[in-house]
């Protein structure tokens, strides 16, 4: 039943004054019904938000280029168009190529390193992969070497590479951030809050070669 029938339901019964303790109980089942059964204001065409908060993703979210590699392909899962793509570190690569949500990243010739690659929506969600450029491995480092944090409580990973295992990790100020699994090859560095300033990682291996990683927090 719609809302026009609705009123003229009503007018036909208010004619009736006998009626009219019963009219006020039935129209208001019926509004109740119909409320129910069409949504707010008797419109049934509101429409769903696809990708609800939180399914806005790249995909795969980090690659490995060995030595001989150089392009990565991304898409981008959920958000709004237009998107707009960036890389962290440009002198190791580069997005040469989008075609609205997919994009190829660009090794710069043999560089090594890792780069982050962003993906920002319409409305300002950043979603974000990794890059990490693989060659023969001589001495000890870590991957990736820089990292921009401008998110609370922000965690990223890094990776030793080369050098002699087992591996030491540790963190010059433990007031901007922390490190989990210390004697592994791979470690979360954890922003603690809106903590700013620039923190040094270092890593050394059973040799006591030392690496290092600088995190800006912003």
């Amino acid at each position: 039943m719609d809302c026009e029938s609705v009123t003229v339901k009503h007018q036909q019964l208010s004619s009736r004054s006998g009626f009219i303790p019963v009219l006020i109980l039935s129209a208001a089942v019926l509004v109740g019904l119909v409320g129910i059964v069409m949504g707010p204001g008797c419109d049934s065409s509101s429409p769903g938000v696809p990708g609800g908060p939180g399914d806005f993703f790249l995909t795969p979210n980090s690659v490995t280029l060995q030595t001989g590699q150089s392009v990565a392909t991304f898409s981008i899962v959920g958000g709004e168009e237009p998107m707009t793509w960036a890389v962290g570190d440009p002198g190791i690569g580069s997005i040469t190529e989008t075609t609205g949500r997919i994009a190829n990243y660009n090794r710069a010739g043999s560089s090594k390193g890792a780069n982050e690659i962003t993906c920002t929506d319409k409305i300002g969600r950043v979603a974000r992969a990794i890059v990490a450029h693989f060659g023969p491995v001589e001495g000890l480092f870590i991957t990736p070497e820089r990292v921009v944090m401008t998110e609370s409580n922000q965690v990223v990973q890094l990776t030793a590479v080369g050098g002699d295992p087992p591996y030491a990790w540790s963190v010059i100020d433990p007031s901007l951030g922390t490190l989990s699994n210390t004697d592994k090859s791979a470690v979360n560095y954890s922003r603690k809050g809106d903590a700013v300033g620039q923190n040094i990682v270092e890593l050394k291996d059973s040799s006591s070669t030392l690496a290092t990683a600088t995190i800006v927090q912003e």
